[in-house]
């Protein structure tokens, strides 16, 4: 898909990021191989990383990694940027006994939707995963949170952040 997001972004350079080891770099592609399950991994990505206008995490499905990954990688998004988190129907399987076997996450932890879905009611960062310094920083620099869903169905449910 960078190849992809580059094309339609014809003035970007396209960062991506994958678990595994990919040798695709192409002019104005650059691909990163990091664990974002990895606070240390994360956090030496962010630290080698200039800003973004947009960051799109289509990565893990599993609520911890979603939670950190925000966490950290908000703080490089431009004033006026977008983070665009897909997969947020995982939140909803991580409560179904019969999706355990995909480890989405902890049922009695909240989730990646119930933290957004919260944000939005009160303006308050809920997370087992995220540090209070964290949760602060993203309270005060989020503008908007917008939760996107396809027909009300479970499925297709991404959510749009906007940063101050």
């Amino acid at each position: 898909s960078v190849k992809m997001w580059r094309d339609y972004f014809p003035n970007a350079t396209v960062v991506g990021c994958d678990i595994k080891d990919f040798e695709e770099n192409e002019e104005r592609i650059e691909i990163i191989k990091m664990d974002q399950s990895k606070e240390d991994e994360l956090d030496n990505f962010c630290s080698q990383q200039e800003s973004f206008d947009i960051i799109l995490d289509d990565g893990s499905h599993k609520m911890y990694d979603q939670q950190i990954t925000l966490a950290k990688l908000f703080k490089k998004l431009n004033s006026g940027g977008i983070y665009i988190l897909e997969d947020l129907h995982t939140s909803v399987e991580a409560k179904m006994p019969e999706k355990a076997v995909f480890n989405w996450g902890d049922p009695d932890k909240i989730t990646t939707l119930e933290m957004l879905e919260k944000f939005i009611e009160n303006k308050k960062i809920e997370s087992a995963y995220i540090s209070e310094e964290d949760k602060e920083y993203l309270e005060n620099n989020i503008e908007y949170c917008e939760i996107l869903r396809k027909d009300n169905n479970y499925f297709s449910i991404t959510s749009i952040i906007k940063k101050k």
